[in-house]
């Protein structure tokens, strides 16, 4: 009993000291906001090529890198290392669909394209047993997606009924960033040629590209409904080799080959054998930014966390974050604390406290994630090294990129273990996004 109290009493005085250390800032101050080379933040490949550069310094606002990439078919703000890894990966598929949108065939097509409402029509009157029977072809794909779609709406209406008599508000907040392409499936086939394209040039069909949305909607509706091959040549385009932190080969496959309504109906059943399911997981479902991409990579990096509890907490959070980067960050955060589950030691419990993921591994040791491009030592660095609620015996802070000298001292003068570029220490593992064994 005595030796109980002892360890408890000892714990307690660690406690306290690494609170007192960190009342207060350090008598150094803090840094500058870093103004650092794309070199330092890329690797070299993705600093320049004949398709971009990203203009110098980069700025780091908060943790996060915002690069100004600038390229021949425009300039865009890009937040954060794996956007922009991204929006420079999709650069060759952008320059094969503006070649072909400038071809012959590609302008007869989008004509007949436009002028297709009113060939059916006259169809219908002048052949009425042939456009029935084309129609009835596709009644069994139009009545499973109705089915799904009424579904749908009726539990939006029920459960907007339920906000309103318990006053709930809307929890999704707004977001200055590009927004996604809407992915709500169309029965007729439309949704499905918008990915056929995107798979031919290697590309997330839900991109927030601005540029690339534009070109696979023309490209799209030009095979859809004015016959345009899919397969036409686009010379060689290298494809990204992920769409998100943790993907793999067949979550790549799902993204492009699956309906949006197939794919939740896949990770529903994936989140219900995790025990997640009702209410929270049709919210998770309605936000906007979560697109099926999204949606994939999130529940993937949730198996790997198989056997902690909490995970429901992230999911919750999920139905909350406006924009892509923070959606991300959220995924990328969830990917380090698998890293550490499956290579170190098991995590027990998740948890979020002020959008930190926090892992308890076992009494008095704690494993915390945050998506950072560079951490350097500022306020919110060091109210994060000294949150109480984070106290621990031993406690290990793992970051997805790097982190200034000055953030690393005053990290390990105040008890924690920091590990840099934690996801390269990671060998991926396979999840398939199919769902199920």
């Amino acid at each position: 009993m005595t030796r109980r109290i002892t360890h408890a009493f000892a714990f307690l005085l660690l406690a306290l000291s690494q609170a007192a250390a960190h009342a207060q800032p350090s008598q150094g101050g803090f840094e500058e906001a870093p103004a650092l080379s794309a070199a330092e933040l890329l690797p070299a490949d993705l600093v320049r090529s004949e398709r971009h550069t990203l203009a110098e310094p980069v700025r780091i606002e908060g943790f996060r890198a915002m690069f100004d990439l600038k390229t021949g078919h425009g300039e865009f703000r890009v937040p954060g290392r794996e956007l922009a890894y991204l929006r420079i990966a999709e650069l060759p598929a952008v320059d094969a669909l503006s070649r072909i949108e400038h071809s012959q065939v590609f302008t007869d097509s989008l004509a007949k394209a436009a002028k297709a409402p009113l060939d059916f029509l006259t169809n219908a009157v002048n052949a009425p047993d042939a456009t029935a029977g084309n129609v009835a072809a596709g009644a069994g794909t139009l009545l499973d997606r109705l089915g799904i779609t009424i579904r749908s709406t009726l539990e939006r209406v029920g459960d907007g009924v339920s906000d309103i008599a318990t006053a709930r508000e809307s929890t999704v907040e707004t977001s200055d960033e590009s927004k996604p392409p809407s992915f709500t499936s169309d029965p007729f086939g439309y949704s499905k040629a918008r990915r056929s394209w995107a798979k031919t040039v290697g590309v997330d069909p839900y991109s927030s590209n601005p540029v690339l949305q534009r070109l696979l909607d023309e490209a799209a509706t030009a095979s859809f409904a004015g016959s345009f091959a899919v397969d036409t040549a686009l010379g060689l385009v290298v494809a990204p080799v992920k769409f998100a932190v943790g993907f793999d080969t067949d979550s790549r496959d799902a993204v492009w080959d699956l309906s949006p309504e197939d794919i939740q109906a896949r990770l529903e059943k994936r989140l219900a054998a995790m025990g997640i399911e009702g209410r929270l997981v049709r919210d998770l479902f309605r936000n906007p930014w979560l697109t099926p991409t999204l949606q994939t990579a999130l529940v993937a990096a949730l198996e790997k966390l198989e056997g902690a509890t909490g995970r429901a907490d992230a999911v919750d959070l999920a139905t909350r974050l406006p924009g892509e980067a923070r959606l991300r960050g959220l995924i990328e955060t969830l990917n380090l604390l698998a890293g550490h589950h499956q290579s170190a030691e098991p995590i027990r419990h998740l948890r979020f406290q002020n959008h930190v993921a926090v892992g308890h591994i076992a009494e008095g040791k704690l494993v915390a994630a945050i998506s950072a491009d560079y951490l350097s030592w500022n306020p919110a660095a060091a109210e994060l090294a000294g949150r109480p609620d984070l106290l621990a015996a031993q406690r290990t802070l793992l970051i997805s990129g790097k982190a200034s000298a000055r953030a690393r001292q005053e990290f390990e003068g105040a008890g924690w273990s920091l590990t840099e570029s934690a996801l390269g220490r990671v060998a991926p593992t396979k999840v398939s996004a199919a769902g199920g064994s």
